[in-house]
């Protein structure tokens, strides 16, 4: 694969930091890009029309609304991702939650994998609190094949905005997404595992992940304990980075 095409979901309910999520995709240094926004009736018709309206029509966003309400963003809008499997026709896909962003070299970078003969690559994720303000790397949770803080193999795992994949593997494992509850994520990861075990890591924390998003997020004291522990553990140079 040359350059190819890459289908960004993101599920909405109209949080306010839906505007820096969809101007994350608009700076992506990758060009061969189609943005996919969706909805259900979460938000009604007059508020996605007028989120629509806010920006300009381009050729690679599109706007979807479902008319009933099948969970909006937080934990059910992995129905929505289920949904959207078997619709685009993209070679890749990724994920983008309506309250984080990428950094404008998150896509670039993992296609490199991708174009490697990878079937899913992985980045790391920085740390903003809810008003937007950078507090740290994740350096103890979602890291792959990365030791975690949790040291059980089960715990190995990249959040599901952090990874991008072929399509196919995408069209795979999307009635995992249809799982509800906490460590979603985990089994997610775990099937694209087993399913697809060639895996690659970009090794960039180029994925922004904001703190607050649902009341079942993590607390900024958990990366904070996290992170001392695997400093303590793995001293300045954490071993899943570049030599």
């Amino acid at each position: 694969m040359s350059n190819p095409s890459v289908a960004v979901i993101t599920c909405t309910v109209g949080r306010g930091h839906i505007d820096q999520a969809i101007k994350s995709i608009e700076q992506q240094t990758y060009n061969n890009i189609n943005h996919y926004i969706v909805t259900d009736a979460a938000m009604t018709e007059a508020q996605f029309t007028k989120l629509r309206k806010k920006f300009k029509a381009k050729d690679n966003r599109y706007w979807f609304r479902w008319p009933t309400k099948v969970g909006g963003v937080g934990w059910e809008c992995r129905r929505l991702w289920s949904a959207l499997a078997p619709l685009i026709n993209e070679q890749a896909a990724c994920f983008l939650n309506d309250d984080d962003w990428y950094d404008p070299l998150h896509i670039e970078g993992m296609i490199g994998g991708m174009q490697q003969g990878f079937d899913w690559v992985t980045s790391f994720r920085k740390i903003y609190d809810e008003d937007g303000t950078y507090l740290f790397d994740d350096n103890c949770e979602s890291l792959g094949e990365a030791h975690t803080v949790w040291n059980m193999p089960w715990q190995h795992f990249a959040e599901q905005n952090s990874i991008l994949m072929g399509t196919y593997c995408y069209r795979a494992i999307a009635p995992y997404f249809c799982m509800p509850g906490w460590g979603n994520d985990r089994e997610t990861y775990q099937q694209l595992k087993r399913l697809y075990p060639k895996v690659a890591t970009c090794a960039q924390y180029t994925m922004c992940f904001r703190l607050g998003g649902n009341q079942m997020s993590v607390s900024k004291k958990y990366f904070e304990e996290g992170n001392e522990f695997m400093k303590l553990k793995y001293g300045e140079k954490m071993p899943w980075l570049p030599k």
